[in-house]
């Protein structure tokens, strides 16, 4: 990869995330949360019909939200490669972590910390 292509990749990067954390930033408002639905679809995010997503809420990832459903603020879903998918109707309280990986701890010899993460799907169904 040249230089100039690196540098296009990282700008582009970069100029989503400050578009993401905008959209992030906006009041609870019916209006807002249709635009950070809008938002989350243009980033390739499945989101259900009539979905609520409100301020403060981060999402990275494998990341597939039901219809109806409900992310309250401040929450953050990292869905990793291995994915959450969250079901139909379903609502997540405010400041909810909900994460698709762990740190490895299969080697007592080793810290936590310099493993290599453990990914598994997370699914919260329906209601």
């Amino acid at each position: 990869m040249s230089i100039a292509h690196a540098i296009i990749v990282r700008a582009r990067r970069i100029s989503l995330a400050s578009i993401s954390m905008f959209f992030r930033m906006l009041p609870d408002d019916p209006a807002y949360n249709r635009l950070r639905v809008w938002w989350l679809r243009q980033l390739g995010y499945q989101v259900g019909a009539r979905c609520a997503i409100y301020s403060e809420v981060k999402i990275t990832g494998k990341v597939s939200l039901g219809a109806h459903s409900a992310i309250s603020n401040s929450c953050y879903l990292a869905g990793s490669t291995a994915g959450i998918s969250v079901g139909d109707f379903t609502m997540i309280g405010p400041n909810t972590v909900v994460v698709a990986f762990n740190h490895g701890f299969e080697r007592t010899d080793v810290p936590m910390r310099l493993q290599r993460n453990v990914s598994e799907s997370v699914m919260i169904e329906d209601d």
